[in-house]
């Protein structure tokens, strides 16, 4: 349970506290919107308390709230049909009282209606009118949350790459906010997406982030939730054994304090990762446990796997006769989804629709074409792949011409050492694939520290920190980048050389720091670049460099000098060095970590 939760229950509990009404009905509020995922009934108890009120003391704005915290329960316990028509009322009701935070949220919550019941194009069309307003009016945690969804969006539609980018803005949106929940679903759906891509370490670095956040926010389903996806991390590496531990620990978190559907989840996965392992006859009892907390539940998806894994169970065990009973009743299960599923579909469709028609929001559906439709997801997975996803924002609100001022980046290049004699000793074909293993791992290291790869020329990599979001660290974040490019080429020169490579591999790194001018050049291959001064001085490092250091200049020390960073760093001051077009400078190098103190 969420320890925000504990507080506020025990708050509305105390008949001795002397509290307002209008302070009673905004906890009840709360209380609502956090218990709606584990306590369904006791959420709509709340929510109709502050409903009452509103409604008794006049307050529309308080009777706004409570209506779509109502919506939210009932859309929280599957009731799509109930819950879409109160949002479409909502958002009518929200534009009239000129309250954009309200109509924000129901249009974003319509949108999360139609991810849950898989009708992915209609939910971003609802999701982008919910982050023009969002925008319009700064609401940055109803942006975070925009984004997070819009994720899910493009997950359900199997662009996990384009998940992934908003799921990274909305993290990104969360930083500082202090909203530990938010940032934990953030990280978690990460974790996800990167777990699609078959990135499996990073989706594990992600699933552990989440785990620690809510830990940290004393939220109780979202920590069974982070372990189950630690453990199926390990289970992909058949680490069978460390998988179980972190679920058992799950389980008996889920014992005290969570619903018994996400308890049955658990259960579901223990039995999974035991038969994954050969262990069919230990997976049985927790599936069976699984199959009766599941047994009153509308969670059909869940029960037919658990009857899919009970058949395949029941089968390595030799029972036949109770295999295939479970196998018949996976099948019946999964027929009877795809009929519901098909009905509810059609009643959607028309619930829009009519609320398309009362409202006269031609833009709602304006995607309904699919060709249309198809069309935009792959402009915008274009977009994504060679463009930041503001630049990408921007494009696509009409901008023709962008051209930014930065005033302080850092621009790195990394050059691999003797690629000319090393292309001479290989084929095409060879040289591609060593370039595309070096970048590959380039491209995690510059994901991981949120910089802006910018572009390949040959077998040069440039990459900017800074841009096309300020911050703070933007010369420690790319120290520590480039620290991490030298360790990754190494260990890449290791494992080739081993597979026959004749040269070791090694890269020079150049950066300098200041200011830039960002944006977008060309009008059909368009590319996002930069100019200036600093990407010219920048160059001049890396290019009066030495294999295997980190070469940079006396603004890019001063900064380090600033933040007191500079002592986690091995320096060396290489004194002045007459570099072309620039003249005389002194300029140093980073040449690794200093050893941590114990």
């Amino acid at each position: 349970m969420n320890t925000r939760l504990k507080i506020i229950q025990e708050m509305l509990a105390d008949s001795s506290t002397d509290m307002a009404d209008d302070k009673r009905s905004r906890l009840a509020l709360e209380a609502a919107y956090l218990l709606a995922p584990v306590d369904n009934a006791l959420a709509h108890d709340h929510a109709l308390e502050a409903l009452r009120y509103a409604r008794s003391s006049g307050d529309s704005m308080l009777e706004l709230e409570s209506a779509l915290a109502l919506a939210v329960v009932a859309a929280q316990a599957a009731q799509f049909d109930e819950a879409l028509p109160r949002f479409f009322q909502i958002t009518k009701q929200a534009e009239m009282l000129h309250s954009p935070h309200i109509q924000a949220s129901s249009l974003r919550w319509t949108g999360v209606c139609y991810v849950r019941i898989a009708m992915f194009t209609t939910a971003l069309e609802y999701l982008a009118q919910s982050r023009l307003i969002a925008d319009e009016h700064t609401l940055t945690l109803e942006s975070a949350k925009i984004y997070n969804t819009s994720g899910d969006a493009y997950f359900g539609l199997g662009e996990a790459q384009t998940a992934l980018q908003h799921y990274r803005e909305a993290l990104r949106i969360l930083e500082g906010l202090g909203e530990v929940d938010e940032k934990a679903s953030a990280l978690l759906s990460i974790a996800s997406a990167h777990k699609e891509l078959r990135g499996y370490s990073q989706a594990r670095l992600y699933f552990e982030q989440a785990l620690a956040a809510y830990k940290h926010a004393g939220n109780t389903s979202g920590v069974c939730i982070a372990l189950m996806g630690v453990s199926e991390m390990y289970a992909e590496q058949e680490r069978y054994d460390k998988a179980l531990e972190l679920l058992f620990i799950a389980m008996e978190i889920g014992e005290r304090e969570v619903s018994m559907i996400e308890r049955s989840q658990v259960l579901v996965v223990i039995g999974d990762v035991y038969f994954r392992a050969g262990r069919a006859d230990k997976a049985l009892p927790y599936l069976l446990r699984a199959e009766e907390g599941l047994r009153d539940t509308q969670a059909l998806a869940i029960v037919a796997k658990v009857h899919e894994l009970l058949s395949q169970c029941y089968k390595a065990t030799g029972d036949i006769e109770r295999a295939f009973s479970n196998l018949e009743r996976f099948h019946a299960l999964r027929e009877q989804t795809a009929l519901q599923d098909g009905k509810r579909t059609i009643q959607y469709l028309q619930q829009g629709f009519a609320a398309e028609q009362a409202q006269k929001e031609s833009e709602i559906y304006r995607l309904r074409n699919v060709e249309l439709a198809h069309a935009q997801q792959e402009l915008e997975r274009l977009l994504l792949n060679i463009l930041p996803l503001p630049i990408a924002q921007r494009l696509r609100a009409g901008e023709s011409t962008i051209a930014d001022t930065f005033e302080n980046v850092t621009v790195m290049f990394v050059d691999i050492v003797g690629f000319t004699r090393l292309a001479g000793q290989h084929t095409a074909e060879e040289i591609v694939r060593i370039l595309d293993d070096i970048f590959s791992v380039f491209d995690t290291i510059t994901e991981q520290y949120n910089l802006e790869k910018i572009k390949t020329i040959g077998d040069a990599y440039m990459i900017a920190s800074g841009i096309p979001h300020p911050r703070p660290d933007h010369v420690e974040a790319a120290v520590r980048a480039a620290l991490d490019m030298l360790e990754a080429i190494a260990k890449i020169s290791a494992r080739m050389m081993q597979k026959g490579l004749e040269t070791a591999l090694n890269v020079r790194i150049g950066m300098h720091t200041g200011s830039v001018v960002a944006g977008i050049i060309g009008t059909k291959k368009f590319a996002y670049d930069l100019w200036g001064d600093t990407v010219n001085t920048a160059s001049r490092m890396e290019s009066h460099g030495e294999a295997g250091k980190i070469h940079f200049s006396e603004e890019v020390f001063a900064a380090l000098l600033n933040n007191a960073s500079e002592h986690d760093y091995c320096i060396e001051e290489r004194g002045e060095v007459e570099i072309k077009g620039k003249g005389t400078m002194t300029t140093y190098f980073v040449v690794g970590r200093k050893p941590q103190k114990s």
